[in-house]
């Protein structure tokens, strides 16, 4: 009788047959599909005004997740409810072209979440006084239009987007302009050296993770993100202190596995301040 041969498949067969199967093997020998450890961030690259008609803008890649942020400023009549505040408009958009499992058509709900996201954590930190957006009070505010746009997506959405939010607010720069009492209208400066950042409260990071099984996973790849429903995310500012903390899916969260995650997310704020 012939000796029976277990089957054995590539590892790409493995990986889309088993894909749970297939990270935690890797994970029971301590490391990721993509080499890095289970509490390893991905290099996170920034260019900054690289789009030549934005009034801001910046590009971030982490690992093959790749985001672009372009703000447009714009003039208008503040609301009668906020007659002396300006706006911060976020909108992400994911479309087919940075990943297959996004289809044509309306916004995806992984867009929607990221852009509420986003617009709370703007109204809940005050990152940037919207009151310091206002020109003349019940007459005219600037309103910043943030367009985020993915242009590759594997996993971790928030962070990436955020990043490029926070950037290429830093680097937003806005006419000087006037207020005409005789014509009731506003006059722009037209001098490049008058123009003026914004006026942010601070500089704020993001750091996500989802846990599969026992383990906790820092930055999470599409691939493993497919497999997990529990995720956590830390927004510290540049003094490490909490300026947001969510938690989704899954149950109740340990307290030892929270200082944890955020003990390692103030290490990578300092590491960017030192």
């Amino acid at each position: 009788m012939s000796d029976v041969k277990p089957l054995s498949f590539p590892p790409s067969i493995y990986k889309s047959i088993a894909p749970g199967q297939y990270l935690q093997h890797f994970l029971d020998n301590q490391v990721r599909p993509d080499g890095r450890t289970v509490s390893e961030f991905r290099p996170r690259v920034v260019n900054t005004q690289c789009i030549s008609t934005a009034d801001g803008s910046c590009i971030v890649r982490a690992g093959e997740s790749v985001f672009v942020c372009g703000i447009k400023a714009e003039i208008a009549e503040p609301e009668l409810e906020a007659p002396s505040r300006g706006w911060i408009v976020p909108n992400v958009e994911m479309g087919p072209l940075c990943n297959g499992k996004f289809k044509p058509g309306p916004p995806r709900e992984l867009a929607q979440v990221v852009s509420e996201q986003m617009n709370q954590v703007l109204e809940q930190t005050c990152l940037v006084p919207l009151e310091s957006l206002c020109i003349r009070e019940k007459k005219a505010a600037w309103c910043l239009y943030a367009d985020i746009v993915c242009l590759n997506y594997d996993g971790n959405a928030f962070d990436c987007a955020w990043k490029a939010l926070m950037h290429a607010l830093e680097t937003t720069r806005l006419p000087a302009v006037v207020w005409d009492e005789d014509e009731e209208r506003v006059v722009c400066v037209h001098d490049e050296r008058a123009k003026h950042p914004l006026a942010l409260s601070s500089h704020i990071e993001s750091f996500s993770w989802t846990v599969f099984g026992n383990c906790v996973l820092a930055d999470p790849t599409d691939d493993e993100e497919s497999l997990c429903v529990e995720r956590l995310t830390i927004m510290l500012d540049n003094a490490g202190r909490i300026c947001k903390l969510v938690k989704m899916g899954g149950t109740h969260i340990q307290k030892g596995l929270l200082k944890g995650c955020l003990q390692i997310a103030k290490e990578h704020v300092l590491s960017l301040t030192a």
